[in-house]
C-alpha cells in the first residue's frame, strides 16, 4: 500500500494498476470514511483501504448507495470484513467490525485527485447478500453456454477469500435441483467433478466444450478435464445495475 494524490479506475474492473483487479468481483475498490480512522486511530492504509472520504454521513454511506467522485461512480457492494491483514493496526476486530469500509465496483471510471468533491446517495442498487452461498447462486446465474468456471474464479466472483473453495462442494449439493448450470464447474486445474455432478461431461459437450481424456497408460490420471485457456470464462462486468 502506498499513498497517492491521485489514482485511475477502470469501468468494471477497478484501479489501474491493482494486481487484484477482475471484472467479476464485487470488491473493486475499498472506500473508509475518513472519520472512521480518526477515531480509531488507525494511519492511512492501515485498514488496506483504497480511497477515504471524508464528510459522507454514516446513514448513506451505506450498501446500495452510489458513491461519486468527480466523474467516476461506484455502487457499493458490502461492508469489508476485519482479516488478519489489518489485525496489528486496530484495536479489535469486533471495534473494527462494518467501519473498515465498503467495497464498491466501478461503474464509471476516470482519474480522481485529493479534494475531489464526493456525493453518496443511499438504496440505490439491490443490496448484496451477506451470505455467501446466495453470492454463489448470483455468480453461477452469470455463466454463459459453452464456458466453464473454476473454484478459484468463484470465489472471486463471490467476494470471498480462498479459503472458500473447501466450500464449493457443499454449495454445489445444496443447488442442485435447482436451474443453476452447475455443470460449468470444474475444479482448480480443469478436471470434470463428475463424482458431484453426475453426467457433467455429457452435459458440456452438448453446449460445444471439447472433453479431454488422458491416454497415457502409465498416468494414473484418467479424470477428464477441459482446456481452461479454451473455454474458461473470462468474465465480464458484473453487478453493473
Amino acid at each position: 500500500m502506498k499513498q497517492t494524490n491521485s489514482i485511475s479506475l477502470v469501468k468494471g474492473l477497478g484501479i489501474v494498476g491493482d494486481k487484484n483487479a477482475y471484472p467479476i468481483s464485487p470488491r473493486q475498490v475499498l472506500i473508509t470514511r475518513h472519520e472512521d480512522l480518526q477515531e480509531l486511530n488507525i494511519p492511512f492504509g492501515g485498514l488496506r483501504e483504497n480511497i477515504i472520504v471524508r464528510g459522507l454521513k454514516v446513514v448513506d454511506f451505506q450498501p446500495c448507495a452510489l458513491v461519486q467522485i468527480g466523474a467516476i461512480k461506484v455502487r457499493l457492494t458490502f461492508h469489508c470484513e476485519p482479516c488478519k491483514r489489518i489485525a496489528d493496526v486496530v484495536p479489535s476486530m469486533v471495534e473494527v467490525m462494518c467501519r473498515r469500509g465498503i467495497l464498491g465496483v466501478v461503474l464509471e471510471g476516470g482519474k480522481i485527485d485529493v479534494n475531489d468533491e464526493v456525493e453518496c446517495t443511499p438504496n440505490q442498487f439491490k443490496p448484496f447478500s451477506d451470505k455467501p452461498y446466495d453470492r454463489f447462486v448470483m455468480f453461477m446465474e452469470n455463466v454463459p453456454t459453452g464456458k466453464v468456471v473454476n473454484y478459484k474464479m468463484i470465489t472471486i466472483g463471490m467476494g470471498v477469500a480462498e479459503s472458500y473453495l473447501r466450500a464449493m462442494p457443499k454449495y454445489i449439493e445444496n443447488a442442485k435441483g435447482t436451474k443453476l448450470p452447475l455443470h460449468r464447474i470444474v475444479d482448480t486445474e480443469g478436471g470434470l467433478i463428475e463424482r458431484y455432478i453426475p453426467n457433467q461431461s455429457n452435459l458440456l459437450q452438448g453446449e460445444g466444450v471439447k472433453i479431454i481424456r488422458n491416454t497415457d497408460l502409465f498416468s494414473s490420471d484418467n479424470n477428464p478435464c477441459v482446456n481452461l485457456s479454451e473455454t474458461m470464462w473470462e468474465g465480464a462486468p458484473l453487478y453493473q445495475n
